[in-house]
């Protein structure tokens, strides 16, 4: 297998090697390790079925590296703070385009490690330890994304809630054409162009069927709208947010210490809570998206306790009755729109989330982990949800 051609655009130096990279994630296709006089680099192609605007990607990315890369010099970020560069080519551009697509590269952070679930790490001890030092990346992440200005995401119509809604009452329509629903697509022409085919459903007969099927969880995430819709009112156009905080962008140093937060695909408005929501809504739940048995799904309150104390305890500022009442009005609104998100793609034919012929109900499954680990988010969070503030 030989390397892309888009490695001797970039300026990376004398090439020693080039190998096809294990850990490239599950979105981008094709990830390269190239190692040359300069140092370790990624070249990674990007994804434009997702990512339709790969220079979108680029502007948000540069930007919140551009931010990181200020705070880094003013001793605003956690000590050993670690960033990677784009590198570019004889032109200046952080893009190659080729026959293949776009490309870019980047510097590899080394010395690091990452987990994919929580349950990798190791003794109780040392999971509150990870869960604590994930809350000071949080912290990083938002003041980060208080110094990054954008006027739109890579990818449209993502954590837009109401366009959720909207997309699940074309679904419960059985629109199967975008005249049957025209009163609920999107104005804007990109975002139009980006969601147009989640308003319809892919099989009237299997909707038909599944709709019985899940019928009381989709009343109850209608009931829910209200508190899934809580972000809205958290001030989107101010700051910008890494927009995929899961465990494994997360890097830790040999100390498991966190040093850095990659993945920057997703940058976006947003308010801090945004991020803050969905590390606890992958964090909290041990049993993972996807179980055998829902009563394995449990919400692990120590957890986000040890979140919020690495959070607060690095913008302490923040802390407060107020605060406490938006973090957990956040990460419930999080864990129903990613509930409602999947129930809505099992509805209209697995159109989003495409699932393995073997497991046809792997949608409905992760649907209702979500709603499960909501219902028992809800109960926990009664008192700090009964509070005033947005």
């Amino acid at each position: 297998m030989h390397p892309p051609k888009a490695v001797e655009r970039f300026l990376l130096g004398s090439v020693r090697s080039a190998q096809p990279f294990a850990d490239r994630g599950n979105i981008n296709p094709e990830c390269w390790l190239v190692e040359s006089d300069q140092g370790k680099f990624l070249v990674q192609r990007i994804n434009t079925s997702v990512f339709r605007d790969p220079a979108r990607v680029m502007t948000g990315a540069s930007a919140w590296l551009g931010a990181q890369e200020r705070l880094m010099h003013q001793g605003g970020l956690p000590p050993g703070w670690r960033g990677f560069s784009f590198a570019t080519t004889v032109e200046g551009s952080n893009l190659v385009e080729d026959e293949t697509g776009f490309w870019r590269a980047m510097s590899l952070i080394e010395g690091v490690r990452s987990y994919k679930r929580l349950s990798d790490v190791g003794d109780r001890a040392r999971q509150l330890a990870i869960a604590r030092q994930v809350g000071r990346g949080l912290a990083a992440a938002a003041a980060i994304g208080s110094r990054v200005r954008l006027d739109r995401g890579s990818l449209p119509g993502f954590h837009d809630t109401e366009g959720y809604y909207r997309q699940l009452e074309a679904v419960l329509r059985g629109c199967t054409q975008a005249s049957q629903c025209a009163d609920l697509l999107p104005g804007d022409p990109q975002l139009l162009q980006a969601t147009q085919h989640l308003y319809l459903v892919r099989h009237g007969s299997l909707f038909a069927e599944r709709l019985a099927d899940i019928k009381p969880m989709v009343e109850a995430l209608l009931r829910a709208k209200p508190e899934a819709m809580a972000l809205r009112e958290m001030g989107w156009e101010a700051t910008a947010v890494h927009g995929d905080t899961k465990l494994e962008n997360f890097l830790f140093n040999p100390e498991d210490r966190v040093v850095a937060l990659v993945d920057l695909d997703t940058v976006m408005p947003g308010p801090w809570e945004l991020d803050w929501a969905d590390a606890v809504r992958s964090l909290v739940n041990p049993a993972g998206e996807i179980v055998g048995e829902l009563d394995t799904v449990r919400y692990d309150g120590e957890v986000e306790q040890a979140m919020r104390e690495g959070f607060l305890g690095a913008r302490s500022h923040l802390a407060g009755p107020d605060t406490s009442a938006r973090m957990c009005r956040a990460a419930l609104a999080v864990t129903l729109e990613q509930a409602l998100r999947f129930a809505t793609d099992y509805l209209r034919g697995d159109v989003y989330y495409h699932v393995p012929a073997e497991t046809p109900d792997l949608n409905k499954n992760r649907a209702e982990v979500q709603m499960r680990l909501a219902d028992q988010m809800r109960d926990a969070y009664a008192a700090s949800l009964s509070s005033s503030g947005p």
